[in-house]
């Protein structure tokens, strides 16, 4: 099944291939999860964030993730020659798992 949105949300896979960007998901000593993208920050009030998800789960991370990062300015390779910077829309939580 092929599904067309329509509007600014994009899915996170979607919106992952278009910029290049790969999702780092850590499980930590205490079990819990983190997720975020690969050499990049969130863009706020003039500073640099290093923002991830947190969850019990690996999906619940990556869902936190998405909840943090849509509708900000992201940083892709910040404080680098190659730095840019790109809008985030809303993002839907939706992938398929694929290998590396």
């Amino acid at each position: 099944m092929i599904i067309e949105r329509e509007g600014v949300d994009v899915t996170l896979q979607d919106f992952a291939k278009r910029h290049g960007l790969t999702m780092r998901v850590t499980r930590h000593i205490d079990g819990r999860y983190s997720a975020a993208f690969k050499n990049t920050a969130a863009w706020r009030t003039g500073s640099f964030f290093y923002e991830k998800g947190d969850g019990a789960s690996e999906v619940e991370a990556i869902h936190d993730y998405v909840r943090t990062i849509s509708l900000t300015r992201l940083i892709i390779d910040p404080s680098k020659a190659s730095q840019r910077e790109i809008s985030v829309p809303t993002l839907i939580a939706e992938w398929r798992e694929t290998e590396a």
